[in-house]
């Protein structure tokens, strides 16, 4: 009867006559109210409707604004516009997208690995936010969380259905980066290419010079997999050469010591996943992290590596601050140990809960130690701990940075047992350089913590329903996002 119903009132010659009749009321308080914008509400309502009936195309202007979104404050909040917008748009038309397309859509999708770890995620985040120290900038975070994981991760898995999707999603976003890219390039070239003037050209696009680096460094491996898959038709590659060179001088000319160490380990990666070495190499890398942290707690030996006040100072060459950074003498270098002492005694002092998503900055001056401070310890910028497989065990304690990594484990295993199970290349390009996306944010996240920025995380949740979507695909031989259940990796 529900269907019946819905359908006679949206039989088309029904649905003007309801849009003609709206129009006539708003036209009508709009007079009476003198207030002419409500005329415009039927195009918007009747927008939203066609919107709902296909996201897609909007879902690529989301995407495509990624780059050239500028950061705004409002209050006490702080969007990035376009992009953030959209991401609110669509976590507010998902319960009607859902309404007008739930025949068309198996929900056993959500018992894929990868969404049941993002969905344990989360539901972490709320259970920490129950017991956050400040329980309002905690609802923040998870309303951000909430919109990026619902048009990031959730409608990438929608729309991008096979190769040819990739590819028009990656030259919509390389078109607005490259832009971008183009304008800081060109302003940091009028000032020589000096390191101390790179912060003051990359805006309005990008705050810092660390968001700018990052966001080229994760689109990297779109514009890598765009020149494989015309690696046919020489004009486009050497097209897709060139900017590929032009990426890699915007990341060495950013200076972002964590981007160009991502970079560079690209080529190492590219090989671990060809010569099928991936779970030997995530083993040794958990067994090295685990074993010098404890290193560096027992009998406190971190008190070693506490900095010279007065040698640890910013510094205005690149090659200088590579040395300081050595020597441990930069002073972005200690700051960041000031802060991971500190986080070491904030885990062992609230390990199961943490301080709540979001509390970081302020409760953090309680637990750090003086013999570390450094120049820029009053923190005016309110940045984090650095680090964010730190930051989650912090705000949601011990539990939130094991998921995360197991999942991020899981997404890169699947992914290579699916490159070496794929006959066709194409599809063997989107599954490495989605990879790779995924493995350039892991190591900038062991000294950042840019999931929460839209121009970095908003390609980790991409990364990740890439690899949900073509290891769907691989194990069910479908194209179908929500056919039946996708099982576990082979």
């Amino acid at each position: 009867m529900t269907d019946s119903l819905a359908a006679g009132l949206f039989r088309p010659s029904r649905l003007l006559l309801l849009i003609n009749l709206f129009l006539a009321c708003c036209i009508i308080l709009a007079i009476y109210f003198d207030q002419y914008w409500l005329i415009a509400l039927p195009a918007v309502f009747l927008l939203g409707f066609v919107l709902l009936r296909d996201l897609r195309f909007l879902y690529i202007i989301m995407m495509m604004s990624v780059p050239i979104s500028i950061e705004y404050s409002i209050g006490s909040f702080t969007l990035d516009a376009p992009d953030e917008l959209l991401n609110i748009f669509f976590l507010a038309l998902m319960p009607g997208f859902l309404l007008f397309n739930y025949k068309n859509i198996n929900f056993s999708f959500v018992r894929h690995p990868i969404v049941l770890f993002l969905a344990a995620s989360f539901l972490l985040s709320i259970i920490t936010t129950i017991f956050s120290v400040n329980v309002f900038l905690s609802v923040k975070y998870l309303l951000a969380k909430a919109w990026y994981i619902v048009a990031y991760f959730g409608m990438t898995a929608l729309f991008i259905k096979s190769w040819k999707d990739v590819k028009t999603l990656a030259i919509a976003v390389g078109f607005t980066a490259v832009l971008t890219m183009v304008y800081v390039m060109s302003r940091h070239a009028v000032r020589g290419f000096s390191f101390d003037s790179i912060n003051s050209c990359v805006g309005p696009f990008y705050s810092n010079h660390v968001n700018y680096a990052i966001q080229l460094l994760v689109i990297f491996p779109l514009i890598w997999l765009l020149g494989r898959i015309h690696q046919l038709k020489w004009k486009q590659n050497y097209l897709y050469i060139a900017l590929m060179l032009l990426f890699i001088a915007g990341i060495y000319f950013s200076y972002t010591r964590a981007a160009i160490g991502a970079l560079l380990l690209l080529i190492p990666f590219y090989y671990i996943v060809k010569w099928k070495l991936m779970k030997p190499a995530i083993i040794l890398s958990i067994i090295g992290v685990f074993s010098y942290s404890i290193y560096l707690i027992k009998d406190n030996k971190f008190f070693d590596y506490a900095p010279d006040y007065n040698k640890t100072i910013s510094h205005t060459d690149f090659n200088t601050l590579l040395t300081a950074t050595y020597n441990f003498e930069d002073i972005s270098t200690m700051e960041r140990v000031y802060r991971w002492v500190a986080a070491r005694y904030m885990i062992a002092d609230r390990p199961m809960i943490g301080v709540g998503p979001n509390n970081f900055y302020d409760t953090y001056s309680a637990y750090t130690l003086k013999s570390f401070r450094t120049y820029v310890s009053d923190n005016p910028d309110h940045s984090t701990v650095h680090s964010y497989f730190m930051l989650l065990a912090i705000e949601q304690g011990i539990l939130a940075p094991i998921l995360f990594v197991w999942m991020v484990a899981w997404a890169m295993i699947a992914g290579q047992r699916m490159y070496h199970r794929e006959t066709d290349k194409r599809n063997q390009y989107v599954i490495m350089g989605a990879m790779m996306i995924l493995f350039a944010m892991l190591v900038v996240l062991t000294i950042n913590d840019v999931i929460e920025s839209d121009k970095e995380g908003s390609f980790f949740y991409v990364a990740l329903a890439l690899i949900m979507r073509f290891h769907w695909k691989s194990i069910k031989g479908t194209d179908n996002p929500t056919s039946p259940e996708p099982g576990k990796a082979q």
